[in-house]
């Protein structure tokens, strides 16, 4: 598939066309890794792993990530930075008045000889140049005093916050929404097999165009409406609409998803314009730590009746705890960096429409290693949902050219 189907309409003026080819691919790679994760979270399940212990432990194992990630923090790269060698800056600065002060000098001199100005005007002419100099270098010395290389800095001064004001709302809803999807997908799975899971995937760019569209971040047209209507015509052959015995508590509850992760989707751009990616990182780890560990604490205390977490936790398998670790480190850290980073150069529904490839991966991983039976209709469902992103996206190319 030609990777400009899913770039922007336009080429990035700062850099090479290369970046986007590798952002593209990565976000390919990301599904792929999403697709194991399905299949390993309903393994884990299938061996009699606790959904809660799977969560407690995932959680923990994000703690070295969060710290990681909180000592090489850094504030957005395009604002302001604190001054760091006040010396060498001054003495730069100083020198740079100094050379153009000589520069208006001699212009001015050459302009005295050929109008023969008196001795008198070149005399005022040198000290108001000279005063000016002086009063440029006191104005460099003052605001160097004034610059505090100190960490409290950062916090008080408004451009160098690591999170300004503006960017707190954005954080919140995407770091929660995040947090709540992961929680959702692995309790789903005890109901419903994997493949379910991703087959809700290819519905998440119609939801975020939705939400985009009543944001007012981005806009619909007919051609737009039509791919939203075949997307739900495939998400109902998907799910044998017309036979409600087949609808499980899973899939319904999976249907949640969607728009968990279109919102974490368009906040991220927007959370994007404020601060670096590293802060957004770093924000849904901690807001996952504080929501899913009393989650999975309480679970297991309240809903499994084991109140010796800390003995459920030793009492796991060795393929329970490599299925935790590859969650964490697969979808975690490395998914969630590859979207923070694709989304500083693609639109949100751009890099929703990934989501697609995720039932390709899964349908065939999860006939090999877990023998589910897929049927037709979800075959035939899931085509019509990519044939609806496929119209969808060029909707917004016609759009683009408009």
């Amino acid at each position: 598939m030609n990777i400009d189907l899913f770039s922007k309409g336009h080429k990035n003026e700062d850099g090479p066309e290369a970046v986007f080819v590798v952002v593209n691919l990565l976000l390919l790679f990301s599904m792929l890794l999403y697709g194991i994760n399905y299949i390993l979270m309903k393994y884990f399940i299938m061996i009699n792993g606790s959904v809660y212990i799977f969560i407690i432990l995932r959680t923990i194992l994000t703690l070295p990530f969060l710290f990681y990630i909180y000592l090489s923090k850094k504030s957005e790269p395009k604002k302001k930075k604190l001054l760091h060698n006040v010396n060498e800056m001054y003495n730069e600065k100083v020198e740079e008045n100094y050379n153009a002060d000589i520069t208006n000098s001699k212009k001015k001199t050459n302009n005295n000889n050929n109008t023969k100005v008196s001795d008198n005007k070149k005399e005022k002419t040198n000290k108001n140049s000279s005063n000016q100099t002086n009063e440029e270098n006191n104005e460099v010395v003052l605001n160097l005093e004034n610059a505090d290389p100190s960490c409290f800095s950062k916090i008080t001064n408004t451009d160098e916050k690591l999170i300004p004001r503006s960017a707190y709302i954005p954080l919140i809803i995407l770091s929660v929404t995040s947090a709540l999807r992961q929680i959702i997908v692995i309790f789903a799975l005890q109901y419903t097999d994997s493949h379910n899971a991703a087959i809700i995937q290819p519905t998440i760019p119609i939801f975020t165009a939705l939400m985009s569209y009543y944001l007012k971040i981005e806009k619909l047209n007919y051609m737009s409406l039509l791919a939203i209507l075949l997307s739900f015509i495939g998400l109902g052959i998907t799910v044998e609409i017309w036979n409600l015995k087949s609808f499980d508590f899973g899939f319904l509850l999976l249907l949640t998803v969607p728009f968990t992760k279109g919102l974490q989707v368009i906040y991220i751009n927007v959370a994007a314009k404020y601060v670096s990616n590293d802060i957004i990182q770093f924000c849904q780890m901690a807001v996952l730590l504080a929501i899913t560990l009393p989650y999975g604490i309480l679970g297991e205390m309240f809903v499994n009746n084991n109140y010796n977490v800390v003995k459920e936790i030793y009492s796991i398998t060795r393929n329970q705890f490599i299925c935790i670790v590859y969650s964490t480190i697969a979808v975690i850290y490395l998914s969630w960096k590859i979207q923070i980073v694709a989304l500083n150069y693609l639109t949100p529904v751009t890099v929703s429409l990934y989501q697609s490839f995720q039932p390709a991966f899964t349908f065939v991983l999860a006939r090999i290693f877990l023998n589910e039976t897929i049927n037709y209709n979800k075959y035939v469902g899931t085509v019509f949902i990519i044939i609806s992103l496929i119209l969808y996206q060029r909707s917004c190319k016609t759009y683009e050219k408009v």
